[in-house]
């Protein structure tokens, strides 16, 4: 193989390299990007009420806070509606 064939080959194989770089990267922050409203109710879900508007935002909550899944099962006034509204659909 000449030396021009194998400095060419070798140029393509560098712009190729950085051409996936760039596609990846884009790829990772339009998934963050969209990931991102997902994360947010999921970390909301686990803080007490005062907590979710707070600024700067904690993505991390100091405390796990699962009784807010139990409430939202059992309902306001304990009659467990969504249980109900389940079966009756």
């Amino acid at each position: 193989m000449s030396y021009t064939l194998q400095r060419k080959r070798n140029k393509i194989d560098r712009q190729s390299l950085i051409i996936d770089i760039f596609i990846w990267a884009f790829l990772i922050l339009a998934a963050l990007f969209i990931l991102a409203p997902t994360i947010f109710m999921f970390t909301a879900s686990l803080m007490p009420a005062n907590d979710i508007l707070k600024m700067p935002y904690r993505w991390i909550p100091k405390g796990f806070y699962w009784q807010n899944y139990w409430q939202g099962i059992r309902g306001n006034d304990g009659s467990f509606i969504y249980i109900r509204n389940i079966f009756n659909s």
